[in-house]
């Protein structure tokens, strides 16, 4: 009675570990960096999965590099030929132990975990297929047609749009048709969330970013943005890359290139958290 109804349990207790997991890993990934969350999840698995041959390359590698360098700078490349040894030494050694400790782990819940972390990965990566990645297409055309709008506005009127206190701009604004489903009057992006504008700058030195927040609706590693300016802005800022690729500073030395290009940065779209 016993050993039948073990079997079951078993299975009841890895199909537990393996949902719950793979629902962690849904909601973590959906209220953080959904992309970046999948890339970590499945680098942690595979690590774990070839452990020894991760360290045998590794140190193939790193020792290949060390001694490149070695020969190059013609000095000790010795030291990149005892690193690659000693990683294939320890990767040879550790190979049977550690596949034989993994074969000999019978708990449900050692393997249901990672079961659910790929099974969580799977479903993140579905989730990224089917609704987020529709979204980010549709909020690249909106961009692109909301870019047009700005500049036949900056044409006509000799200045680019004046956003409202949150850089959302209205479709009576930049004269454009609003769809059905815009009963705000903002332009909003493939999500549903208005796009927010920035200008800097004044007068034909002025530039403009217009961003989407993506599907978190925060400033973020996964944010869409388009920047234009003004003509007079874009030739200073082709004479601002000359003069960081061969203008001199006040002492006739060479400037430092990320001084010189910090002009560049503010046309730039803007990083995270510079919204």
């Amino acid at each position: 009675m016993t050993t039948a109804t073990l079997p079951r349990q078993t299975i009841h207790r890895l199909v537990l570990a393996a949902v719950s997991t793979a629902v962690l890993v849904m909601i973590v990934g959906w209220f953080t960096d959904v992309r970046q969350l999948l890339h970590w999840i499945l680098l942690t698995l595979a690590v774990t999965a070839f452990l020894p041959f991760v360290i045998i390359g590794g140190g193939l590698a790193i020792g290949l590099v060390l001694a490149l360098l070695g020969a190059v700078l013609a000095g000790d490349a010795s030291g990149g030929a005892v690193i690659g040894y000693g990683a294939t030494e320890i990767g040879v050694r550790i190979l049977h132990p550690y596949y034989r400790f993994l074969g000999r782990r019978h708990h449900p819940v050692f393997w249901g975990i990672p079961v659910g972390m790929l099974l969580g990965c799977l479903l993140l990566g579905g989730i990224i297929a089917l609704v987020i990645v529709p979204r980010e297409t549709r909020t690249v055309r909106i961009l692109a047609e909301t870019q047009q709008q700005i500049e036949k506005f900056h044409k006509k009127i000799g200045r680019f749009p004046t956003p409202d206190a949150e850089g959302r701009l209205t479709f009576k604004v930049l004269d454009m048709q609003p769809p059905e489903a815009a009963n705000d009057g903002y332009v909003q992006d493939g999500f549903g969330r208005p796009l927010h504008f920035r200008v800097k700058g004044k007068g034909i030195l002025a530039s403009y970013t217009l961003t989407s927040w993506g599907y978190d609706g925060k400033p973020s590693k996964d944010d869409l943005c388009i920047s234009g300016s003004s003509q007079v802005a874009k030739w200073a800022e082709q004479a601002v890359k000359l003069a960081a690729k061969f203008g001199p500073d006040k002492e006739g030395n060479a400037a430092p290139l990320n001084a010189l290009l910090r002009g560049i940065l503010d046309l730039q779209c803007p990083h995270e958290g510079e919204h």
